[in-house]
């Protein structure tokens, strides 16, 4: 019997990719995301801005606990944690 390898951790990317009939279909944004925050260039930081607003309650936990599980250190934290009450509170 061998050893099987574990996943670096337990949270399975969410996977809504966004289809359009006049574009090509891309990859679900909160991955892309959770990449994006290990170093947080100006770029990652603006798509970061621009996509928050459009991922729903279940994507924003889910990249919630992803970022906390791999880059606890990550500003986004407070973030998303801001845009989940702000949210509650409407």
């Amino acid at each position: 019997m061998g050893v099987q390898a574990q996943p670096r951790h337990s949270l399975a990317p969410l996977r809504r990719d966004i289809h359009h009939p006049r574009w090509h279909p891309f990859p679900a944004p909160t991955p892309i995301l959770l990449f994006k925050a290990k170093h947080c260039r100006p770029k990652d930081q603006f798509d970061f801005e621009t996509a928050l607003p459009h991922l729903n309650q279940e994507e924003l936990h889910w990249l919630l606990r992803a970022i906390e599980k791999e880059y606890p250190q990550s500003h986004w934290v407070a973030e998303i944690i801001g845009h989940i009450s702000a949210s509650r509170a409407k």
